[in-house]
């Protein structure tokens, strides 16, 4: 089984998960509750990319709600 090779480096923890880069396959083992999704490294960058834009335009959204923001304002858009 491949898992048994994996030589993991803690990178990254936080309270919802952490972050393992493993030397033998090449590839992030993101760790969220119970949950393990394994990324190759351009993946997980345009994961980080996509998940920032969506942050971005929640936030963006959450201001327009505001009772004295113009209703003109849309989302913006990612680059992809």
């Amino acid at each position: 089984m491949a898992g048994d090779r994996c030589e993991c480096r803690l990178l990254a923890q936080g309270r919802a998960g952490y972050v393992e880069y493993c030397s033998h396959c090449g590839v992030f083992h993101v760790h969220v509750d119970s949950v393990t999704v394994r990324f190759r490294p351009t993946a997980l960058r345009d994961l980080r990319d996509t998940l920032t834009v969506a942050i971005s335009n929640y936030e963006y959204l959450r201001r327009a709600e505001e009772p004295d923001a113009p209703d003109s304002q849309r989302v913006r858009q990612g680059a992809h």
